[in-house]
């Protein structure tokens, strides 16, 4: 992750924020510092400084790397894994369903990659929004268009993604 001078500086000033957000719900600091600073500077990247408060912003970011982190290991232990991908520069993650062949899943993750990019702009878009949590009567209202017609590009998407 490449961040600027500015960023930089932002993320040495407040590498605290880790500390104190560890001391707050009882956390191993040295079992999740690195996962926190990684966060951090994920936080620092996105932050819009019109918009919040930095602290607020990178304790927002901790507590979902927190529980996210928490729900892998739990579907680790049910036989489950996760696997990220990333689309126009944002990383995803997705439920791998089984984890008994790790070298067929990173075979797996390497070929939706690609066939991702092979996508139009327009599609990948549709598949960036839903990722990040729209539905599709948002995504619809978003772009303009009704949601059956959003249903049947996400349908075209989907046999795009699952064709061999």
């Amino acid at each position: 992750m490449k961040l600027t001078k500015e960023q930089q500086k932002l993320v040495e000033e407040n590498h605290n924020l880790i500390y104190s957000f560890c001391y707050k719900y009882n956390l191993d600091i040295e079992e999740w510092y690195d996962i926190f600073a990684i966060a951090l500077c994920e936080a620092i990247k996105k932050w819009d400084n019109t918009r919040s408060n930095l602290s607020t912003f990178v304790y927002v970011k901790f507590k979902s790397t927190m529980l996210m982190e928490y729900r892998n290991s739990k579907a680790l232990k049910r036989g489950r894994e996760f696997t990220n991908i990333s689309i126009d520069n944002e990383t995803f993650t997705l439920e791998i369903e089984d984890t008994k062949n790790i070298e067929n899943n990173v075979v797996d993750k390497i070929v939706l990659q690609e066939k991702i990019k092979t996508l139009k702009h327009s599609d990948q878009k549709l598949l960036l929004m839903r990722l990040k949590g729209y539905n599709q009567k948002e995504i619809a209202e978003k772009m303009g268009v009704s949601q059956p017609s959003i249903s049947r590009r996400f349908k075209h998407i989907e046999k795009r993604l699952t064709d061999d």
